[in-house]
């Protein structure tokens, strides 16, 4: 029996959802996943596609640029079939009668054991199916009674599930918000005329942490007279001993050592995660990093750790690839050895990277 199609998809309206923005070894890996229904009305199975569409991004880039958000449907092809009929006389609130499809098997019009159905207003799922073949009458038996037997010409439509997962794309400026607005419809056609649910419109919100600061500062560990004009002293301890950094002014000659820490706090409400240091050294004038050091302080202020690390590729979490130093870190681990991922920085928790260069 071919399907006749009317003007009327009903598409559910999941509501607008929000998920941490999150990366693993530098990549966006934040996700929403929306649970998503429809059903349609007419006689007999017919395909519809569901189609989604972007139409609108805030601190990432819009497609089709690289690392900007995506929408994944679910089943993949995008293609449902859906089922549908209409109620004959002498139904009871469990056994609906419906006509024939003209084949005598386990099917009828596309609906079959464990479909759920819309037959009125009332959701069912099917729980039995018997078609007799040609110009007979077949039944659905449903799992729950109906409020009241249905008359005969009620619509019978298969109600379908598909859901859609949102990627968060890369974040542009930390601290921001990313937002990706998608546009969903779900379609058939009948040959002649396509027709087309409303748009279902989501705004998924990938939430940054605004209190996540980095601050890089510098002393001249060997020649004391290197740090006389130094600017933002800030004192630090390092390994039992309070050292004073500066923010600019810190100069030096060929073999002096430099020693910079890099000041990582979460002063956010929430964890990050997947964190990592990075810092690119001007190779033509310093040698690759030394004593390398971690440092924790939790948000209580209380020294959790302190700890050395170096740039041989082994299973500490620093690696340095000119002219790039990475260290993964966090107070709550794990962190990983890169290019695994970082560990996680609680809510108020500090991490300090050490460091020394010596000039060339």
């Amino acid at each position: 029996v071919g399907r006749v199609l009317c003007n009327g998809i009903v598409l559910s309206q999941p509501a607008d959802a929000s998920t941490a923005y999150t990366e693993n070894a530098g990549s966006p890996n934040a996700s929403i996943v929306y649970n998503y229904t429809f059903r349609a009305c007419g006689n007999g199975p017919a395909d519809y596609t569901v189609a989604s569409s972007i139409s609108a991004v805030t601190n990432a880039s819009a497609p089709p640029a690289a690392n900007a958000p995506t929408t994944t449907p679910n089943p993949a092809a995008a293609i449902l079939n859906v089922g549908a009929s209409v109620t004959l006389s002498g139904s009871t609130a469990t056994v609906i009668n419906l006509p024939s499809d003209g084949t005598a098997d386990a099917v009828v019009n596309g609906l079959a054991v464990g479909d759920s159905v819309v037959i009125g207003t009332s959701v069912r799922q099917i729980t039995a199916v018997s078609d007799p073949g040609g110009n007979g009458v077949a039944t659905l038996t449903l799992n729950t009674a109906l409020a009241t037997a249905p008359a005969a010409g009620v619509n019978i439509v298969e109600q379908v599930p598909f859901t859609l997962t949102v990627t968060s794309g890369k974040i542009i400026t930390l601290g921001t918000d990313i937002t990706v607005t998608v546009n969903t419809t779900v379609s058939s056609s009948d040959g002649v005329t396509t027709f087309t649910s409303p748009a279902d419109v989501t705004i998924s919100t990938f939430t940054s942490n605004a209190g996540t600061t980095l601050v890089k500062l510098v002393r001249n560990v060997t020649n004391a007279a290197g740090n006389n004009a130094g600017a933002g002293a800030v004192t630090h301890q390092v390994n039992g001993v309070n050292q004073t950094y500066y923010s600019s002014g810190v100069v030096g000659n060929s073999g002096d050592t430099l020693e910079y820490i890099l000041v990582m706090n979460n002063a956010g409400t929430t964890d990050v995660t997947d964190t990592r240091v990075t810092d690119s050294l001007p190779v033509s004038f310093v040698t690759a990093p030394t004593n390398i050091r971690v440092i924790v302080v939790n948000a209580a202020g209380t020294l959790v750790s302190d700890t050395t690390r170096t740039v041989v590729a082994d299973a500490d979490t620093a690696t340095y690839t000119a002219p790039t130093l990475t260290v993964n870190v966090g107070d709550a681990g794990p962190a990983n050895p890169p290019p695994g991922a970082g560990g996680t920085l609680t809510a108020g928790a500090t991490v300090k990277v050490v460091y020394q260069v010596n000039i060339q």
